[in-house]
């Protein structure tokens, strides 16, 4: 398994650009066809990977064309989450969203643990209102006005205080497990294993890994 790949799969995403999730090739030259046998527990990760990647970035784009329908809420505030912003690069990204409890406009939605949201200063209705395009991932809620996010990039306190809205665009829960049990070795070695049977080899019908 390469190095780049043992990170989050938000992290993955994160490093999409608004052109990389409408780009239909984008893992084109990565996705391969299951082969008739696995003869390892790398030769079976590295084939689901790309493919799930792939699943993700098409949800993506099928809300990124749909965006004028899309639910959305209003921000109160968006402070950086204090007792987790020392250590590692990737706390300093960590924010706590107020919500705020206006109720004067339709498709409003209450985030939830998993989801994936773009944050912006305006309500926005096409795709280029999301550029710069700044994704957050909701890991904990506070109640019905708090929740606690991972963006995609760092903030200037300017951008921060200009964040007026956040807009539902998919749930990375179920694709996150899938990903997450890839990438742990605990796992590898149990529950993949347990698949590569008769020799560590498994015999399937040829077909898309999607």
């Amino acid at each position: 398994m390469e190095k780049n790949e043992k990170t989050t799969l938000f992290d993955r995403v994160s490093s999409w650009s608004i052109k990389d999730i409408l780009n239909r090739d984008l893992f084109k030259q990565k996705r391969k066809t299951i082969p008739d046998r696995f003869g390892t527990v790398d030769e079976y990760v590295h084939c689901f990977i790309p493919h799930l990647l792939e699943e993700t970035r098409t949800e993506l784009f099928s809300s990124l064309k749909s965006l004028s329908r899309s639910p959305v809420f209003f921000t109160h505030s968006m402070e950086k989450r204090i007792k987790e912003s020392s250590g590692s690069s990737s706390n300093t990204l960590l924010y706590d969203i107020t919500l705020s409890n206006e109720d004067n406009f339709s498709a409003k939605y209450q985030p939830k643990c998993g989801d994936l949201i773009a944050l912006t200063k305006t309500r926005p209705r096409r795709i280029d209102d999301l550029d710069p395009l700044l994704l957050a991932y909701v890991f904990k809620m506070d109640g019905d006005l708090i929740i606690s996010v991972h963006v995609s990039r760092s903030l200037s306190p300017g951008e921060k205080h200009s964040i007026r809205f956040g807009v539902s665009l998919t749930t990375l829960t179920t694709n996150t497990r899938i990903w997450n049990a890839l990438h742990n070795e605990a796992a590898n070695s149990t529950l993949i294993q347990s698949v590569l049977q008769g020799n560590n080899q498994v015999r399937v019908r040829k077909q898309s890994c999607v």
